[in-house]
This record gives C-alpha cells, structure tokens and sequence, in this order.
C-alpha cells in the first residue's frame, strides 16, 4: 500500500444529518494500523471512512479502545464487505459479537534496565568512584567523576547526560526517554554550581528520567538538588540550577563535619529491609551542611514521607526530618533526598541505612508500559529515533524491554507473532497472558541471533497477551579514572524493528 493510501479519516455525524460531512461532529486522523478517536460517541451514530481507492480491498478490521483499555475488535475480510471506491459511503453493517476486554495491568514494575544505578560525582561534586554499598547489595553500577571545571570536562560532562551524535540520549535515558538505569544517584559537593555545569537540557533529562520511571537519590548537595529551592533567612530562594523532583522548599542547617543520630519512625518504609538493631536508631551519620526537612514544608507537598529525622539536640536540625521520599504518580520514579552522608559506611547501622535507602528507591521505580495494541494483520514498525518525539513507535535500546498487548478472540486458531530485527542486533521475542512478558514471567520465548523469530501456535485461550520485545546486545566499556568508557556504541541510539500478530477466525 503506498504510503498516500495509509492515512484515513474517522468521522462522526448525528443521526438524520447529511452525508456532505458539512454537519459531522468532529474527526481526527491517523493512520491505518492506529486511528484514534476522540469524544463521546451517543449510541447508534454512523461512522465513515474515506479512504484513496482500492486500499481497503482486501478488507479491514475495525477497532474502538476505551480510555479505560476496554478493546473491542471486528474484522472484515471478504470482498464484498470491502470498501473499493474514493467516496464517502457507509461501511457495512458489523455485528461485534465476539468482544473482548483489554485491561492494562498498572501493578507491574518495570524490570528491565541496562543497569541498576548511575552515580553523578560530576563537575564541582565529591569524587566519589564506587560506594560500599555496591559490593554489600551485589548491585551493578557505573559512575561518572570529574571535579574541575573547565572546557574539556564540561564537553565531556554534557555528552554524558545531553547527548552526542553516538548517543543522541546520553547515557541516562533510552531511545524513546525511558530510563536505562534503574536509580540516579547524586553525590555532595556544590549543588547550585553543578546544577549549572548540567545545563537546561543536563537537568530536563534527570527529570525525564524520574518522570518515565527511574528512581532519584541524592546527599546532601544531591538533596539540595532534588528540591526546587532553599529558605534563606526567613525567605524562599528557588533555584534555576535545581531539579524540581520533590516540589518542595528545603533549610540549610549550616553544620560541617558533625555525626548526628537518626531516628526510624515506626511505619517507616526503611524497616521493611532492616530493624537496625531493633531500636529503629542509628548512631553517628556524618554531616557536612546538608539540608533538612521541616514538617511544615512536607505537609505542603501530599505524598511526602518522612523516612529518618535527626536525633541532635546541639543543632537545629533536632527534630527534623532527615530523609524523606516522594513518588508522584506510579509512571514516575521514587526520589529519596537525604541530607547527611550514609555512604562513606562500610560496615554498621549506618552502612544498612544507605542500603535501606537503595533497596527503597529501586522498589519504586515505575510501573511497565505497553507501547501499544496489536492488531491482527497490523505490521508496528519501531523505526523512529529519539529526536522524532514519538516514544510509541521508537527503536528499542540496549538490553531495554518493549511491550505489546493484543486481545485474542474466542477460537482464534493459526496464532502467529512475528518480530524481525532491522538491523544486525539480537532481539528476543517473549509472551505471557494477562502479565507483562519480562523474561521471567514469560510463558514463551525465543532467543538467538536470527533477525526473524517467530512464536507459533494452533490455538491460545481467548483473552490479553502480552509481548515482550527486549534487546539483548550491549555497549562495551573500559574503565578510566573518570568513570566508564563505551565502545560499541551504535546499539544506543536504538534498534529498529517490526512487531506483529496474526490469526485465523
């Protein structure tokens, strides 16, 4: 079909008006395999479609989606049901007999990242290369360190987090936005001067990446970072260079070098990993005028929970909050701003405190999505890249999973689902019913080097399956004092491919 023939129109008219289109309530356009339409259709209101002649020949399948993902299907097949002709003309009648209901799971995380945390020890923030925490929780890790600032290291800087022509995304963020770690976390230093060194697009993709599903955790300076600005004698100074991921207004405590002791509320989620003794306190944190959290400011922000408060009668942190988290909406990320330094620990209550932190974040990373609904004959080609602004129809990134709905009718038969590479890299097909088909929750899978995969079968039970395409390649890199290195890096800037679902009725 030429790519003129693919574009159709969908429009509504009230019943008893002209066919000239002139009284037609709305209409919205797409393309053949995805039309969308918009509005609150009464019942028994004709639709049509105009379409170039001859592309619905061979018939059509007809397709309405709720809001909710409630999905009812129909197909058209033979010719005479088939419309021929460049005119406005009523398609048949069809009898929606056999519908089946397609309701997007939202209780699933998403399970499949590159790695699992991305350390920022950037320009003007504390060098810090790996973290005892790492080698304790057997968590994969990359970071990125350098502290001065200068030409070089903020060229170097910008690519890592904006992008270069080898990774149009940067290393945070896939393809389609999604984020390829599992947790950022931010070191100390200087939070205003390094939010500046980020630059506009630096700091819009760390919100990016909370907001599409990974988790945030910063100290002290990566604190300061997280919040939207700092009370400054009584006033609110918000800050340009900040990140915004917990909208709230932080106090600097204007304290160095001391060992506060931190109380665990009772409830809080900290204690699902440890008791920390079985007192809920942990002695001696290390501080170096991080912010805290005033009850009055968490209360302004609905969702905020209060982790860990400071337990220091000589300073006016006593009381307060010393770690808090927040997690807008299940699509997003958990941010986890703490104010003193818990990661220096290698051993202790302290060192299970940063650990707790870690598990929290990474157990609040968003939910999985499904990229779209599959029909039967639809070919979905995720072709596009990054800088098309189009995540649902975007190639996929290294070792990232992409997901895909389709609901099968009652005694479909002849179940084909076809994945091919467009590119030398080894993807792997899964599916599962009724849950998202990470690899392992699938039922069936197929792995290998071949660019075409297949999943055959002569029936299926009727009802929602899911597809799970996921890229197994991946960068090489080498250690250097800043951090990592890639080689082998054309997988970043995605895989193309194609994705579709066939049967017989």
């Amino acid at each position: 079909v030429a790519e003129e023939q693919r574009t159709l129109t969908l429009k509504e008219r009230p019943s008893g008006a002209s066919s000239s289109g002139s009284e037609w309530l709305s209409a919205t356009t797409g393309t053949v395999s995805g039309s969308t339409f918009s509005g609150t259709a009464p019942k028994a209101v004709p639709y049509y479609f105009v379409v170039p002649a001859g592309a619905l020949s061979k018939g059509f399948t007809v397709t309405l989606v709720g809001k909710d993902g409630a999905f009812m299907q129909k197909e058209a097949t033979s010719a005479k049901n088939a419309i021929e002709r460049s005119v406005c003309t009523s398609m048949p009648n069809l009898d929606f007999a056999d519908e089946s209901a397609i309701v997007i799971r939202t209780d699933v995380p998403n399970k499949a990242f590159y790695k699992d945390v991305f350390s920022d020890a950037g320009i003007l923030l504390t060098q810090n290369g790996v973290l005892p925490v790492v080698p304790y929780l057997g968590i994969s890790f990359e970071y990125y360190k350098e502290r001065e600032e200068n030409n070089i290291n903020l060229s170097h800087q910008r690519a890592i987090f904006c992008g270069s022509d080898e990774d149009e995304n940067g290393y945070l963020l896939y393809p389609d936005g999604a984020p390829r770690f599992r947790m950022f976390y931010v070191n100390g230093g200087q939070s205003s001067a390094h939010g500046l060194t980020l630059g506009n697009e630096g700091r819009e993709n760390i919100r990016k990446f909370v907001r599409n599903g990974g988790s945030y955790e910063g100290h002290c300076a990566g604190a300061y970072l997280s919040t939207t600005g700092v009370y400054n004698s009584g006033y609110a100074e918000y800050s340009l260079s900040f990140f915004g991921l917990w909208p709230g207004i932080v106090y600097r405590t204007s304290l160095q070098d001391v060992y506060p002791n931190y109380v665990i509320p009772e409830g809080s989620p900290l204690l699902k990993y440890y008791d920390f003794g079985g007192d809920r306190y942990v002695i001696g944190v290390k501080h170096a005028n991080g912010p805290y959290f005033a009850d009055a400011e968490i209360e302004n922000v609905e969702g905020t929970e209060i982790l860990a408060r400071f337990d220091f009668p000589d300073g006016i942190v006593h009381g307060h909050a010393s770690i808090i988290a927040y997690k807008p909406s299940i699509y997003s990320g958990r941010i986890i701003p703490c104010g003193g330094h818990p990661e220096y620990a290698e051993s202790g209550e302290v060192r299970d405190l940063m650990a707790a932190m870690y598990k929290y974040a990474f157990d609040g990373v968003g939910i999985a999505r499904i990229k779209g609904i599959l029909h039967n004959g639809q070919v979905r080609r995720m072709t596009k890249s990054t800088s098309d602004n189009d995540p649902d129809f975007t190639k996929i990134g290294d070792r990232q999973c992409h997901h895909f709905a389709f609901a099968l009718p009652a005694g479909a038969r002849n179940i084909k689902v076809r994945l091919e590479a467009l590119q030398n890299f080894n993807l792997s097909l899964r599916m599962a019913e009724g849950t998202f088909a990470f690899k392992e929750d699938a039922q069936y899978s197929k792995e290998g080097s071949e660019l075409v995969k297949e999943l055959t079968f002569s029936s299926l039970p009727k009802g929602t399956w899911y597809v799970g395409v996921q890229c197994e390649d991946t960068v090489t890199y080498t250690e250097t004092d800043t951090g990592v290195k890639y080689s082998d890096t054309a997988v970043l800037n995605g895989v193309p491919y194609t994705i579709s679902v066939t049967w017989d009725i």
